[in-house]
């Protein structure tokens, strides 16, 4: 049952996401009503175990005896000292987080694979609303162009809750205006890791490989952006001249080597 009412409470908190089209929260709630249709409830309960510990579970009794989990895995690399020097959610972080991912698939040859930014996280109310609290302020700190204060506002807000796509896609672009390209891509990354269907993380990632002139990546970031944003949105345009300026880009820095090979043939 825990689970059951846990997806219908799941799809419900989707609904509230200002990312999705009209159409896709509608979709959303045809769900939500097929299945309250289903356990013939009009007012779901609580479920007493979240989605990700009910998911948690699942991983310890399918994992074999003596293995550790991911998120113990993660522990044990913190006491050993394997994140010192860095601070959750910066690009250092990220990079030893994924590291370990990659070591942690490697020992423990499963199906079972971690892959989420800070898997088996359970995020309070109270966290949630602390860490908001802390992006509005980065906002505005923005805004007043302190980009090194709002940054620290959202790695504070990213400390909170880690798997927070909004949060990542802002640090992005407060180190954009600083031409911080490289840490800006990480962040954006770790934005569509957290939620790729939210198109900001791809128009942040477009930006950075655009200024790092990796133009190919920052095309391919564009057409995702565009994927995910309703042809009546008032970034479309703007999204379609970055996606044409890219391929531009390309066709020029292809040319010289057409022209090259031409000329020795």
């Amino acid at each position: 049952k825990d689970l059951f009412y846990g997806i219908i409470h799941y799809l419900e908190e989707l609904q509230k996401n200002s990312a999705f089209s009209v159409d896709r929260v509608e979709s959303l709630g045809a769900a939500v009503d097929c299945l309250k249709a289903v356990i013939d409830l009009d007012v779901v309960p609580i479920p007493s175990t979240t989605l990700a510990q009910i998911f948690q579970q699942y991983l310890s009794s399918q994992a074999p005896q003596g293995m550790l989990s991911f998120e113990e895995f993660v522990n044990a690399l913190k006491v050993r000292n394997y994140f010192d020097g860095c601070e959750v959610g910066d690009a250092e972080y990220n990079q030893r987080l994924e590291n370990a991912r990659q070591k942690y698939n490697k020992k423990y040859s499963t199906n079972i694979q971690a892959t989420t930014l800070v898997p088996g996280i359970v995020i309070s109310t109270e966290q949630k609303e602390e860490a908001t609290a802390l992006k509005n302020e980065g906002n505005k700190l923005l805004q007043e162009k302190d980009f090194e204060g709002a940054i620290a506002k959202y790695s504070s807000a990213i400390d909170l809750d880690p798997n927070n796509a909004i949060f990542y896609a802002n640090r992005a672009a407060a180190r954009s205006y600083l031409r911080k390209f490289v840490e800006a891509a990480e962040d954006a990354r770790c934005a569509i890791k957290a939620n790729p269907e939210y198109a900001k993380g791809y128009t942040r990632l477009g930006l950075a490989e655009l200024e790092l002139e990796h133009y190919q990546n920052a095309l391919d970031a564009y057409q995702n952006a565009l994927k995910q944003t309703p042809e009546n949105d008032k970034t479309w345009e703007g999204l379609l001249e970055k996606v044409n300026l890219c391929k531009q880009k390309i066709e020029l820095q292809q040319a010289p080597n057409e022209s090259s090979s031409s000329s020795s043939s």
